[in-house]
């Protein structure tokens, strides 16, 4: 059996073209290995980029919270030292306020003493003053009430004169006082 010249190279042929669609199925499935290997490339590659975009965000993120704690503790600062003048300023106030309070309260205390003092030797005055004029009136009064007396008993007297001369005369009965 002979294999004839044909039949070689229509096995050729025929294992040529069995070797072209394997070649063909292995470059198809290379192809699609290297479009899938694009794919993961490429999505490798933006996941590379986005992780070292969010580190750079991270980081800026870093330097700008530093920045703004820092800012906020220098305004805490600053206010804090406001705070503190203003309670020197306030403290000041409130010390030349009870200097103040305590000085007036010594010229109150004073003036205090002083009217009563005032009003000690006012009452006395008035006091003198009314027992002189009451002692004055006292005496008119005293003096007015002997000379009232002395003319009621003139006039007793010259009532029971008068009394007794009818009396004697005219009527037995007892002696009445009139006043």
């Amino acid at each position: 059996m002979a294999i004839s010249t044909d039949e070689k190279i229509l096995g050729l042929a025929l294992l040529a073209e069995r070797q072209q669609k394997e070649l063909a199925d292995a470059i198809a499935v290379m192809s699609e290995s290297v479009t899938e290997f694009k794919s993961v490339s490429a999505n490798v590659s933006q996941q590379v980029r986005q992780g070292v975009t969010r580190e750079i965000k991270q980081m800026d993120l870093g330097r700008l919270l530093s920045e703004q704690t820092a800012a906020t503790f220098k305004s805490v600062e600053e206010t804090a030292l406001l705070i503190q003048k203003q309670a020197n300023v306030i403290n000041q106030e409130t010390f030349s306020a009870r200097e103040n309070l305590l000085h007036e309260y010594g010229k109150l205390k004073n003036r205090f003493w002083l009217f009563i003092g005032a009003g000690v030797i006012f009452a006395a005055g008035l006091t003198v003053f009314n027992s002189r004029y009451f002692n004055e009136e006292l005496e008119v009064i005293k003096e007015n009430q002997s000379v009232i007396y002395s003319e009621q008993q003139q006039l007793k007297q010259q009532l029971e004169k008068l009394t007794d001369k009818p009396k004697s005369q005219n009527n037995p009965r007892k002696k009445q006082d009139v006043y």
